[in-house]
């Protein structure tokens, strides 16, 4: 026999034994080493499909209800990026993980939509009467010029008109002072009619105190049996308040109540200011270009808070670094295809 055939020989024998090893290695691991391999490869595929598959169509934000090292409960409020829908989610559209030191701890969500809460909405609507409010503008409808402010009730009456059975309002209105024009009411017939009492310029723009007094208002009211929220609107800068931003979200977070945001386009006022206000607490910023606009705005921001979400996520707390250690909490939404949305907040571990 020749040279060749002999080394054929050996590399067939090399090569059998070789698989013949591999597969006794295999067989011979433990099965629940490959089910803990197996999830740890499904939760980081989740991570690498996020990173590479970004496809935000919904901006995400959320209140953290509470927290401990088992559960972190938080109402998760969603807006599109360009309508006015949310998409519809459950338990299998959700993940959630912390972040700390190059490492990640998954969590088990459970998701509530609103709607099976049984929980109504409470909001407490802040309402800028400055004396710019009553600067004369073209109504696009009417073709007739009419006062800001009257396009601004004209909104919030929309907003009033998609009210459900035990939805609550109130109305705070602001200049240089803040007055309480009502008390909360299931009333769409009274609030109707309270937009319109005391609409006189108030002067300046204390925007801040007038939050302040919406989020005390707001904060009586059970947080189980309300979906509670302040919407507030200015078209300037606070100018005259008695407290500051920082005190406004403050006492916004520390009463699990978010703030959203609506600004009218002028040169007074700095977007900025509002839209840190409104992401710090849980809500969104809105800015209005012109009046005419502000319905809309109004609608977008009752779909939001009508169609939020209240999510569960259990955690194996000794998993989790010490307490008081900051991490980044993720929550993210996934579609058919791309995570459509993310929720990220810094947090100390209680």
């Amino acid at each position: 026999m020749t040279k060749s055939f002999y080394l054929l020989v050996i590399l067939v024998v090399s090569t059998f034994l070789v698989s013949f090893k591999g597969c006794s290695d295999e067989d011979n691991q433990p099965k629940d080493m490959e089910i803990q391999q197996d999830d740890i490869d499904i939760k980081q595929e989740q991570i690498n499909i996020s990173k590479a598959e970004l496809n935000i169509k919904y901006e995400a934000n959320a209140v953290l209800n509470k927290m401990t090292r088992e559960e972190f409960e938080l109402t998760l409020y969603l807006r599109d990026v360009n309508k006015d829908e949310v998409p519809v989610i459950s338990e299998k559209d959700v993940f959630a993980y912390i972040e700390f030191d190059n490492k990640q701890v998954f969590g088990d969500p459970s998701v509530t939509p609103f709607s099976g809460t049984g929980a109504k909405i409470a909001t407490s609507l802040v309402l800028d009467y400055s004396g710019s409010m009553y600067e004369p503008v073209l109504d696009k409808q009417s073709g007739q010029y009419i006062k800001v402010v009257n396009l601004l009730e004209k909104a919030v009456n929309s907003y009033i008109s998609n009210f459900r059975d035990g939805d609550v309002a109130e109305y705070v209105k602001f200049g240089s002072s803040v007055n309480k024009i009502s008390e909360f009411s299931t009333d769409k017939n009274y609030l109707y009619s309270k937009i319109y009492e005391e609409s006189y310029s108030r002067g300046g723009t204390a925007l801040y105190s007038g939050i302040y007094q919406g989020l005390n208002d707001v904060s009586i009211l059970n947080g189980t049996n309300y979906s509670r929220a302040v919407i507030a609107f200015t078209d300037g800068g606070d100018n005259v308040s008695d407290v500051n931003e920082q005190t406004v979200t403050d006492y916004a977070v520390k009463s699990y109540i978010p703030v959203f945001m609506v600004g009218l386009y002028s040169q007074e006022f700095n977007p900025g200011i509002l839209n840190s206000i409104a992401k710090k607490t849980g809500g969104f910023y809105y800015q209005a270009p012109d009046p005419q606009h502000l319905t809309e705005l109004y609608s977008k921001i009752n779909t939001s808070l009508r169609n939020n979400y209240l999510i569960k996520i259990k955690w194996n707390g000794d998993e989790l670094p010490p307490s008081g250690t900051n991490v980044n909490l993720k929550v993210r939404v996934k579609g058919d295809k791309y995570v459509i949305s993310e929720y990220n907040n810094n947090i100390n571990l209680p």
